[in-house]
């Protein structure tokens, strides 16, 4: 090995200390988020909070409605999800796609302007068949050889065409009541006399880090899902990543449908 003179050592140095910032910054830019303080934006805390009782569904009609339609979905926070705004926005949601005007089977949340990963879904495979909402939603694994079927959207009105799914597959997603029953201000507030119903987390107490330190994957489940439901969740998971059914349709399958067929 040839020896180095002061001057190529200090090049050298120079560059082992730029090459090691590089690459903190880099695998720390890749680094998983795991913050649990609140990053609900004030734009979309006022989206949520500004709706009366049913939520605007965005459509393909509009070009800045495709705009959000077409954004990747970004995951909730634990502080995020335990505030009075994730409460409503899940009821808006149900209502909304049960609405007359939309009855639907699942809505996504890039469909009323927000890109979070979450869905409501008609679970036809419970009994009575309950809407469900689900955050941090992911498909983990699919299972089976894909099967044709027809599949509509709120989001395209006035449309419909085939597409292949699976017949079973894995989610995971946050239990947000276990999450919420491990915080006795979010679950046991509003238990006694003095109070007249339960209260989650105000945005501003979430933002306080009263809740620092927690690891969602500590409340996340995983669920084997099949038949009309796993459809519905991999539509309604399409959604948030930017994918609308007409992207995968059967060539030749997309048509028009009358305004009161469904």
């Amino acid at each position: 090995m040839k020896k180095l003179n002061p001057d190529s050592l200090s090049v050298v140095f120079a560059l082992a200390v730029t090459a090691a910032v590089v690459l903190c910054i880099y695998f720390t830019s890749r680094r998983p988020d795991t913050s649990s303080g609140l990053t609900l934006t004030p734009e979309e805390l006022a989206l949520i909070d500004s709706q009366d009782s049913l939520m605007r569904v965005f459509t393909v009609a509009d070009t800045s409605d495709v705009r959000v339609l077409r954004t990747i979905s970004r995951d909730f926070s634990a502080a995020d999800l335990l505030t009075e705004a994730y409460s409503r926005l899940c009821t808006l949601m149900v209502a909304t796609v049960t609405s007359p005007a939309q009855d639907g089977v699942g809505i996504a949340g890039p469909q009323v302007g927000l890109d979070r990963r979450v869905v409501a879904v008609q679970r036809f495979d419970k009994e009575g068949f309950p809407f469900e909402v689900y955050a941090n939603i992911r498909i983990e694994e699919v299972h089976g050889e894909m099967v044709e079927g027809p599949e509509g959207c709120l989001s395209v009105p006035g449309m419909r065409g085939v597409v292949m799914r699976y017949p079973e597959i894995v989610i995971s997603y946050v239990n947000v009541d276990s999450l919420r029953a491990s915080f006795p201000t979010a679950s046991s507030y509003g238990q006694g006399p003095e109070h007249s119903k339960s209260r989650k987390y105000t945005a501003a107490e979430a933002l306080s880090g009263k809740i620092a330190g927690v690891n969602l994957a500590d409340y996340t489940v995983r669920e084997t899902v099949g038949g009309f439901s796993a459809i519905i969740f991999q539509h309604e998971t399409d959604h948030l990543d930017g994918i609308l059914y007409t992207d995968k349709v059967v060539d030749g399958s997309l048509a028009c449908i009358a305004p009161n067929q469904k």
